[in-house]
């Protein structure tokens, strides 16, 4: 219980206010409203009248405050000590402990039972700037290092976000390169793909090269034949001529009979002469084909000399030699991805280190559930709340700080 100080809260139109404890001069009153001195009369021993009603949720504060540097009665030797002088000074002595008391009562103190300083839920103020790590801060002095730390973390974010749209970019720049590399892929495969079936179509080509080879010297064998059964036929001819002319030659001997024979005789050699010049006929025709299909048998293989490694295509009229389209040197491109400027391809270099996004934010869980150390000499930065774990730990290095925004 507060013995000299009373305390009300202003309700915006009241201004009388009554206090219950006595005083030794009305001088020794005050009234403060907010910490502020505020101006009043006396209605009565107990009762003041404000000049202005106290705004409302204003705290008002009538105290009494006994003066301390003089003693109201002084004696001297010899003097007569009165009743009056005594209890003035009595008094003097019971108002002064109980202000110091009330005061004592009101101010910041330290708690025994807990081992802590309590405000008894009054503001503290008049407090310096802190300089040691464990000093109180003001409200201002918070606010302005929050502000600080606040547009820093702005800072940061923005970076980051313009860190993550370079990331994005880099990324698509990425997936266009794979996907050219996939269809480059693609086309090796396809160019692989026809180099086989045109070694197959080759291989086809040097089959019926070797089918026309053959029909050649089938039809040169059969021109042989004929021109030996067109010999037979010259000489079967020949025979039957001289028979004709031995015969015609009896004819005057033998009459009309060995002529009829003889009549016979050199009609069946005017056939055989011209079986014989049929045969002959076809011989020549055999050789003709024979030479035009050893002609074509050569179209249809060109040179082999210094085509290695090449495949036989045709352009529709005469068969040539191509190389496969294949992929450039795979030596000492490990890990690189193929790439085309429009007319050679090529290797290159994924750019992995990207560090913004398109998106416009990055987003990550408010929880961290494992272990975390961060990486000595660097900085870490979370958009809070931020809940670590029971039994997880975060582990900050020296000189490195942990920002939660």
């Amino acid at each position: 219980m507060a013995f000299s100080i009373v305390q009300f809260v202003g309700d915006g139109s009241s201004r009388t206010y009554s206090f219950p404890f006595p005083y030794i001069d009305v001088a020794h009153v005050q009234v403060v409203v907010d910490g502020v001195a505020a101006g009043f009369v006396f209605d009565n021993t107990n009762t003041v009248t404000l000049n202005t009603a106290v705004p409302a949720s204003s705290l008002i504060t009538i105290s009494r405050n006994t003066p301390k540097g003089v003693v109201p009665v002084d004696f001297s030797d010899g003097s007569i000590l009165r009743e009056a002088d005594l209890d003035i000074l009595a008094v003097f002595a019971t108002y002064v402990s109980q202000e110091t008391f009330d005061r004592a009562d009101a101010s910041l103190g330290f708690d025994i039972a807990d081992g802590k300083w309590n405000a008894t839920s009054y503001r503290i103020k008049n407090v310096l700037d802190p300089v040691d790590p464990q000093d109180a801060v003001t409200k201002y002095w918070s606010e302005s290092a929050m502000t600080s730390q606040l547009s820093q973390a702005t800072s940061q974010a923005v970076s980051a976000a313009s860190s993550a749209v370079t990331a994005t970019s880099q990324a698509t720049v990425a997936t266009t390169k794979a996907n050219t590399a996939t269809t480059k892929a693609s086309e090796a495969s396809t160019s692989a793909t026809n180099s086989a079936a045109s070694a197959t179509q080759s291989q086809g080509f040097r089959d019926t090269t070797q089918g026309y080879k053959e029909a050649a010297a089938s039809s040169a064998s059969a021109a042989a034949s004929s021109a030996v059964s067109s010999a037979s036929s010259a000489t079967a001819a020949s025979g039957s001529a001289s028979t004709a002319a031995t015969q015609a030659g009896l004819a005057t001997t033998n009459g009309a009979a060995q002529v009829a024979l003889a009549t016979t005789q050199s009609g069946n050699a005017a056939s055989s002469a011209t079986a014989s010049s049929n045969s002959a006929s076809n011989a020549a025709a055999s050789a003709t084909n024979a030479a035009s299909s050893a002609t074509a048998a050569a179209g249809y293989s060109p040179t082999q000399s210094g085509n290695s490694g090449k495949f036989l295509t045709t352009n529709g009229t005469a068969t040539s030699w191509a190389t496969v389209d294949a992929l450039p040197d795979q030596t000492s491109n490990s890990g690189k991805y193929l790439t085309t400027n429009g007319t050679d391809p090529s290797w290159d270099s994924l750019d992995t280190d990207a560090n913004s996004t398109t998106k416009g934010l990055y987003e990550m869980a408010n929880t961290i559930s494992a272990n975390y150390s961060i990486t000595s000499g660097n900085n870490a930065m979370s958009a809070g709340p931020i809940v670590v774990n029971s039994g997880v730990s975060v582990t900050i290095p020296s000189g490195s700080r942990w920002t939660i925004v």
